[in-house]
């Protein structure tokens, strides 16, 4: 996923682990600069062994988690029209 604030282009990727059965499984977000690949920023998602394991859902908290350290309401706004418009709900 992209998203462009201002003249910075940031890449979303997100890396999966279901685990199952008595392993809990785990959803990490990472933000990257376009122009050098470098973390900006990461979030992840636990969930625990009880629940049933959902990208959607880990993929969104661990975004959320992760824009945290984007202090305008603005920037994130940016980011989840884009995963609105890429993502969206899976169907």
């Amino acid at each position: 996923m992209l998203a462009e604030i201002g003249d910075k282009v940031f890449i979303v990727k997100w890396n999966h682990e279901n685990n199952g059965g008595d392993e809990q499984s785990v959803t990490r977000c990472f933000i990257r600069n376009a122009a050098n690949k470098e973390v900006v920023c990461s979030g992840v998602s636990i969930c625990d062994t009880r629940d049933q394991y959902n990208k959607q859902i880990g993929r969104k908290i661990s975004l959320s988690r992760a824009l945290k350290n984007f202090p305008d309401v603005n920037d994130r706004k940016v980011f989840w029209h884009s995963y609105d418009t890429e993502i969206g709900l899976v169907k």
